[in-house]
Formats: structure tokens, sequence, C-alpha cells
């Protein structure tokens, strides 16, 4: 099935040779003689496919290994017998978010991260693939010699291999060693100084303790140009052009767009508009659409609140995948879909602090609708005549239950809801703030925050002790309806 496919497409049957050549000439990978083989020991025979990524700057074309495929129907998969591992790394919203606080910021990818690590030789015999370049030629035997896509303990190997990396090298490479602890994502780096100089040797740092390691660090992007200037042309990032959205050129962070040039974040791929479609709408096509709206901060919200809604609505009328559905529902997504585009043209200031601020303090804002519940976090930056200015740095949305809630306990479940954000926000940001302030506009639930837990029903005595659990330092104060920023998260709002 593989020959035919790449039968149809020459183009990508050249792609795909010139992977598998470069595989070998790396050596990470080699052919078997099985004839001559030994060993009489189990082996796994991994298929193949091309997963093209026509938006890379580097590798258009990659050859994906499925240890997910049973070679008899009888017996399990690689990955079945397989331990995936522990995740070892931040997640994406810390380390997004940690990316926001630095004058200079730069981003940087491990080239081929997983194909440099080696797995035992005697291991490798579960690694084995057939290939031929040509239909005419002998089929051949490849046995992968390092970690593999499509493995399920895959992605641990690689990234256990640069925690212990910085455990063994740490001392000598301070900097390098927390940015490569905290600031990695598998193979992406987000991080960033607060002086040139501190950034330059940041650099320098992460590049020399991954190459100990055997690693090589390309793909270096920053919003200064003084940065780029101490990297080689070959190492730098590509950017792409966004022109019709108002940017400059743009890079790709961990699922969002970055503009070094003007130092803003979008929203990646915003959807295109086609109104044909829209006529033909169905539950799939829909989910579809909203599930490529990836937001990891939130600064997205109310326009993805929406979205939500729409999904919730399909589910209340039990809609098939592909039966056409109820025309409200239909309009509402023509309208939404219609405005989805200028979800492009919505700049964000990547850089959230300022540098003569004198002191900083986080300020979170919680509000529930009769549809949804959301809450924001701002950073504010307190200047030394007494100015002040405030910077969002990330906001979460939830669509209200469809059973019947009261208010109140929707105002409850959005204070969980900033709880539960606040206390990431603090620990990610790894800072000193002068204050820490939760606003509601609900004075019920600002009563029930004050009140003993055994006089409270049990839905709010729960959520109350979660909400003090995780903000038992920080002040809650009452916030005035039409001055809550969290009104916007929790009713939704086109772009």
């Amino acid at each position: 099935m593989l020959e035919k496919r790449l039968e149809r497409n020459p183009e990508l049957r050249q792609q795909y040779n010139d992977f598998i050549r470069e595989y070998e000439d790396l050596g990470h990978c080699r052919e078997v003689k099985e004839a001559e083989d030994p060993s009489n020991m189990d082996t796994y025979y991994l298929p193949h496919h091309a997963v093209l990524r026509p938006s890379s700057s580097t590798t258009k074309c990659r050859v994906v290994f499925d240890a997910s495929a049973k070679m008899d129907p009888s017996k399990l998969s690689l990955n079945e017998v397989l331990q995936a591992g522990p995740v070892v790394q931040n997640g994406i919203f810390s380390i997004t978010l940690r990316f926001r606080k630095y004058a200079y910021a730069f981003s940087s990818d491990i080239e081929k991260m997983y194909r440099q690590v080696f797995v035992a030789p005697e291991e490798r015999r579960f690694l084995r693939c057939f290939w031929r370049s040509d239909p005419s030629h002998p089929l051949r035997v490849l046995e992968l010699n390092t970690v593999t896509y499509g493995t399920a303990c895959a992605p641990y190997q690689a990234t256990r291999c640069l925690v212990q990396l910085a455990k063994e090298e740490g001392s000598e490479f301070p900097i390098g060693s927390r940015i490569l602890t905290e600031d990695f994502y598998v193979d992406d780096a987000l991080s960033g100084a607060n002086t040139l100089e501190e950034a330059l040797e940041s650099q320098r740092q992460l590049k020399e303790l991954l190459t100990r390691g055997g690693f090589h660090i390309h793909k270096w992007c920053s919003n200064s140009a003084e940065f780029l200037e101490h990297i080689p042309p070959a190492d730098r990032e590509r950017k792409v052009p966004f022109y019709e959205y108002g940017a400059n050129e743009v890079i790709k962070v961990l699922g969002l767009l970055w503009d070094p040039d003007g130092d803003v974040l979008m929203i990646a791929n915003p959807p295109k508009c086609s109104f044909q479609d829209d006529k033909l709408a169905t539950k799939r096509m829909i989910y579809s659409e909203v599930a490529k709206l990836f937001d990891p901060l939130g600064l997205f919200a109310p326009v993805i609140v929406m979205a939500k809604l729409l999904v919730q609505q399909l589910w209340k009328i039990s809609a098939g995948w592909d039966d056409p559905i109820d025309e409200t529902i239909r309009e509402n997504w023509a309208t939404l879909r219609a405005s989805l585009p200028d979800l492009g043209r919505i700049h964000v200031l990547r850089c959230v602090m300022f540098p003569n601020a004198i002191a900083y303090e986080l300020h979170g804002f919680s509000d529930a609708s009769n549809v949804a519940y959301g809450a924001c976090v701002y950073l504010r930056s307190i200047f030394t005549n007494g100015s002040a200015n405030l910077r969002l740095l990330c906001s979460k949305s939830k669509v209200a239950p469809s059973d019947d809630v009261s208010i109140p306990r929707k105002e409850l479940c959005a204070a969980h809801l900033l709880s539960k954000l606040i206390s990431q926000v603090v620990p990610a940001l790894q800072m000193n703030f002068r204050e820490v302030v939760l606003w509601s506009d609900s004075t019920i639930v600002l009563a029930w925050l004050k009140k003993p837990l055994d006089q409270l029903q049990t839905f709010v005595r729960n959520r109350i002790a979660l909400i003090r659990k995780d903000t038992n330092e920080y002040r809650w104060s009452y916030v005035c309806s039409a001055n809550n920023p969290a009104d916007i998260v929790s009713r939704g709002k086109l772009p």
C-alpha cells in the first residue's frame, strides 16, 4: 500500500527515499541480513508512513513508524508491552507563560533529538522495518539504532536524557542547565533574559551543554537583532510571511505564532471563511474546525468559549456525526465561522513586564453567566511615580453545566477555576510579587469564603475547601460587575 501511494506521487517518493537514505548515512539504522542472523529471538517489524509538514522550515516529509500495529491479530503490538514513562518536563502553559516575562526572548530547537539517543543493541531487534527504494529491488530489512518516533516510550527516553545531561553537567553550565530543565518542551526551547548579556550567556551555555551530550541546537530566533548577530545564519530559524493579518514574518512557538520583529503573539492557523461549507455543516465538520483553535494561554478565550457553546448545543440535540444540523445552530456557526479569520488580526504583546517597574502584583478575576464561566489573570507593574500598568497574562473558560445550576454556584465554580489558574501562574512565573489579589463580583461567593466549612452545603463546602487550599496566602476582594474583565470570558465575544 505504501509503494502504491508513493508510485502515485513521485515527489513524495523522492522525499521518502531521501529520508531513509539519510537515516542510514547518519548511522541511525543499519541493514540486517536475517539469513545470517545467528539469534533465533523474537523480533518486531514496524510499519511506516509519511507525515507531511509543509510549514516546517527544514524537513517537509518525515517518516513515522507505527509501533501500535499488530503483526498478528492474536498477539500484542510493541506499544502494548512498552511502559510509556512519566512526564519529566514542564507543560506548555508554564513554559509559554514564563516566555512572556523576558525583555530578550529567544526560541530554538534540538536537531533530530530522538535520533541522537541510541537504543541498547540487544533491544534493537524490536525496531526493524522493511524497505526498498524501488518495487523492482529486493526487499531489505532495516534495524533502527536510535529512539524511534511512534514508540510509546520515545518521548520519555529522549527527554529523560536531557534531564540527565542537565544533572551531570549542571555545575559547569548553571544557566544552560536551568533552561534545559525548565524551558524545554520535548525538543523546543522558549526562554530569554532581561539583558542582552544574560541572553547571550544563556545561548552560549545551552549550546555547549547540549554539545556535551551529542545534541546540536539550531533554529535560533529572537526579538533582538543584536542577539541574532551572534548566531551563524545556518543556525537561525527561517521565518514565514504572515502579511495577510498585518504582521511581519512569524514562527511557530508551542502552538502559537510569534512575530519576533513586532514581538507579538497570535493564534496559529486562523481558519479561512468558506460560506458554501456552512450550508452542509455537520457535527463532525464543526468539531474538526473547533479543534484547530489551540490557545494554551487563553489569550483568545472569549472567542473560543463561543465555539465551545456551539459544541455543547450539538450534544444537547444528540445530532449524528454526519447529519444536517439544526437551522439555528447552523446560522450561529455560520456567523462565528465568518468571523474566525479575524482572530489572525489580534496581536497580543509578548512581553508583559516593564524594566523600570519597582514592584509587581498579580490580579485575578472570576465571573460567571448563564452559559459559561471564566477567569483571567493580569500582571500589574508599579512605577516610582505611583502609576501602574496592567497586561493580560492568561485566562481560562469553561462551559456551564447543562443541568440547572444557580448563578451563585456558577460564580463559585468560576472562583474555583481562578484559584486553580493562579496556583499554576505563581510557580510558573518564578517572581516575587508584592501582592496577589483575587477579585469576584459575587458577594455570595465572598461570604462563603469567610464561613466555617461545617455551615456550608456539600457542593459549596467542597469547592470552598479547594479554593482555600490554593489561595490561602492571597486576598479576595469585591469588584463591581461593570469593572470585571472576566465578564467577556464568561459570555463570549466575536473577534
